[in-house]
């Protein structure tokens, strides 16, 4: 492939990329209101936290939230939603290019590299977080830019985007890990040079958020990694191998965006564990067949089962796999895949390899574009997912908006959910599961009895720290503020928006009555 024919594949799968992206709009989900939360405050000089005087780190993503904050800063505090739009399609265009450069470096012929390009370009669980304003689109693309460096030989920008990578996403760390693994194996060697700019870059800002917060782990970290959510130990490992058979197909049915609590259907079921092996077996294919050209590809495709055993691990000690953590694993994956196809039909010395292998992704990517809304919907957008859902974070506006709009800048309001009630309440937010309040989390684990989905508000908490204002799923207090009859006599109900989110019978608003 000449140098020109290549850029010119890169700019238009980067243009595709971004202008989806772009045309469709931000769609944010709750927890990335957080983070434009503590971005405003840190635009408008009340430093980075969420609720002005309290020093809590609680947004695991500080790189991205000093990004937004600086856009915040230089062209209004408004409009953060849109500036993470264009910070996520932005980093969705590099992404898509360095998958189709990484795609040419195997050797795969120029549609079939192009179209390995365009499925990380149309990926509808892709394009989903980056309209839902979460960081991973930004992790994804400097992941990559580690990962393309380290594959080049070029160990000084593998150090430097690594470090960068970890303070998008502290889990992705795990690339350090396994570039520090490769060259113990493979050359017998520590690789100073990586290890020094890496700890000159880390162990200053650890101890500066020692200083600053009293913990060098975000606060979110934590609170993620105790008994506030309950689920089945298995749930992590169930999320990753259904992502994963339905990572291609699986977007026409919804497969690969699906929410980690919704119970699938049996189609779903069924495709997605009937694709599971056949993907898996090309995936395993691509690998060791990308290995043996070059040694150096076993760092890259040694990231996605390493991540998914680590988090599967911690699924057990009780920590919760959230799907937004899912995207930065696609192009690690499809690439395992799209080699997978070029390698079958070279072991079946069939001649139209070339033709075969492109038939193949072209499905693929066919299957990714029935994902995508494409006027289904009137009311969403033509490139939309069809697995955006913004439901709960326009009835927290509307709590916000409706009942809480006249409160003072000291008044409290208690929620198990912050980031869209947070973003449009002016007033401190008292987080009942602990992701910016820290003090919550001596509260948990609660009765196994009382928890109906995820999680549940316990009444001693409520009891101790009196908010003026607590608002709510039905669900999240159902057994247990709901039962409790201090909390019945100490605070009314103001409203109810109608909803079934979580099987929960409407979002609740109540006031102290003294």
């Amino acid at each position: 492939m000449t140098a020109r024919k290549k850029l010119l594949i890169s700019w238009f799968i980067a243009l595709v990329a971004i202008g989806i992206r772009l045309v469709s709009g931000p769609h944010p989900i709750d927890d990335a209101y957080i983070t434009f939360r503590y971005a405003r405050n840190l635009a408008e000089g009340h430093g980075l936290v969420y609720n002005p005087g309290e020093r809590v780190l609680g947004t695991s993503t500080p790189l991205y939230a000093l990004v937004l904050a600086s856009l915040a800063a230089g062209l209004g505090a408004d409009r953060l939603p849109h500036y993470a739009l264009w910070v996520n399609a932005i980093s969705g265009g590099v992404a898509s290019i360095l998958v189709f450069r990484l795609a040419s470096k195997l050797g795969l012929a120029p549609l079939t590299a192009g179209l390995t390009g365009m499925l990380q370009a149309l990926s509808p669980l892709s394009i989903r977080y980056a309209l839902g304003g979460m960081e991973i689109c930004l992790t994804t693309a400097l992941l990559l830019g580690s990962y393309s460096a380290h594959l080049e030989g070029r160990n000084i920008w593998r150090a430097i985007f690594g470090t960068i990578v970890v303070f998008s996403r502290l889990d992705a760390a795990l690339a350090i890990a396994l570039f520090i693994a490769f060259e113990l194996l493979r050359n017998r060697r520590i690789p100073w040079t990586t290890l020094g700019m890496v700890a000159a870059a880390i162990i200053p800002a650890a101890i500066a958020a020692e200083i600053a917060y009293g913990s060098a782990l975000p606060q979110s970290v934590l609170a993620k990694s105790t008994s506030v959510y309950q689920s089945p130990v298995q749930t992590n490992a169930f999320q990753f191998a259904y992502h994963f058979g339905g990572l291609i197909m699986g977007p026409a049915v919804g497969i690969s965006a699906k929410g980690n609590f919704l119970i699938p259907s049996e189609l779903q079921s069924l495709l997605a564990w009937a694709l599971l092996i056949p993907q898996a077996t090309l995936w395993i294919v691509g690998a060791i067949a990308a290995i043996r050209l070059d040694s150096r590809w076993a760092a890259f495709f040694a990231f996605a089962p390493a991540y998914v055993l680590i988090y599967s691990v911690l699924g057990l000690m009780g920590s919760l796999v959230a799907e937004w953590y899912m995207p930065a694993l696609f192009p690690f994956y499809i690439l395992g895949i799209a080699f997978g196809v070029r390698r079958f039909f070279g072991l079946l010395e069939y001649r139209g390899w070339r033709a075969g292998s492109s038939v193949v992704l072209g499905l693929f990517l066919a299957a990714e574009l029935a994902g995508l809304n494409l006027g289904r919907k009137p009311a969403a957008g033509w490139w939309v997912p069809r697995s955006v859902l913004v439901e709960r974070e326009a009835l927290y506006q509307e709590a916000a908006a409706r009942f809480l709009s006249d409160l003072e800048a000291n008044s409290t309001v208690a929620a198990p959910e912050i980031g869209a009630l947070g973003y449009y309440c002016d007033c401190r937010i008292f987080d009942t599961v602990g992701l910016v309040s820290p003090s919550a989390l001596r509260y948990y684990p609660v009765p196994v009895e009382a928890v109906v989905a995820i999680y549940a508000v316990p009444s001693e908490l409520i009891r101790d720290t009196t908010p003026e204002y607590l608002v709510s799923l039905e669900v999240f207090i159902r057994r247990t503020l709901l039962d409790d009859e201090w909390f019945l006599t100490n605070y009314r109900r103001i409203g109810r928006l109608e909803t079934t989110a979580f099987a929960s019978d409407g979002l609740l608003i109540f006031e102290r009555t003294w």
